[in-house]
């Protein structure tokens, strides 16, 4: 078993450390962490005291064969040439970081690069985790990873460029429709006396059974047409979201696809600047 290291212990690389440990993928002495607040490491350390943790980054870089980054984009360079001197091109490196190219990434590690964005969802072993690898990257190496990733979450390999749109798909998303579930129950409190409470578990509750319809393969439209009779009050409804939807939702992606384009300039920028 290869020996993990992770650099930061926020949302995501937490995330990660208990679906791992949860899915039995890696054992509790595989892992090194480095935090600077080692008060987040403690409740994980009651339950699993077999993990270790790193003084500091340059030490993870010392015993793991794959270090997981998952701090701010801006602090990725910097983090990198941390740890640069150690072990040279032995260490594999994947980057949880948003706007943060392995290009990009490349040009100050000297070995193999990956890019990783996972989803909330793979808390409940579900959801979809984004994969792309540097061309540095060996078959085994990419097979390792993704069979790591896929104790957790499905994982879906794509091209680079496609990680910003496909981000707001899935890892943006559980943000998004949390929102759209939450407007929707409120409104739905505001034109009857049921509480916001009753609202929400009738929105959650029908939302998963239409997933899990999709999922099985029955189309949108199918699924549309079976509710919304021709002439009917669902159909009044729908065709209002049909005028009104799209027009949101090109809105919602320009504004993050924008976003995503000012933090890639800020990381290029805070890459020159690094020593």
């Amino acid at each position: 078993m290869k020996s993990i290291g992770f650099i930061g212990y926020g949302q995501m690389n937490s995330m990660l450390v208990e679906g791992f440990l949860q899915t039995s993928a890696l054992n509790p002495e595989d892992i090194i962490i480095s935090t600077r607040t080692r008060e987040k490491v403690n409740p994980l350390l009651e339950r699993y005291p077999e993990i270790r943790i790193a003084s500091c980054n340059s030490e993870v870089a010392e015993k793991a064969d794959l270090i997981i980054i998952g701090v701010k984009p801006l602090e990725v360079a910097g983090i990198i040439k941390e740890i640069n001197g150690i072990r040279g091109n032995e260490i594999h490196i994947i980057s949880l970081a948003a706007c943060v190219s392995t290009d990009l990434l490349a040009q100050t590690h000297p070995g193999k690069v990956t890019r990783i964005l996972p989803s909330v969802c793979s808390t409940v072993g579900e959801g979809i985790t984004l994969c792309y690898h540097h061309h540095r990257v060996d078959p085994d190496s990419a097979k390792y990873v993704e069979e790591l990733f896929a104790a957790i979450s499905t994982v879906k390999l794509v091209k680079e460029d496609l990680f910003e749109p496909a981000g707001d798909l899935m890892s943006c998303a559980p943000a998004f429709l949390s929102r759209i579930f939450l407007e929707f129950a409120l409104a739905g409190s505001r034109h009857s006396t049921l509480t916001l409470n009753e609202c929400l578990e009738m929105v959650v509750s029908t939302a998963f059974g239409t997933a899990l319809m999709l999922q099985e393969g029955v189309e949108p439209e199918d699924l549309i047409r079976r509710v919304a009779t021709p002439g009917g009050i669902t159909e009044e409804g729908v065709k209002m979201l049909e005028s009104d939807l799209p027009v949101m939702f090109d809105r919602l992606f320009e504004t993050t696809l924008a976003k995503y384009d000012l933090v890639k300039s800020r990381v290029a920028e805070t890459v020159r600047k690094t020593p």
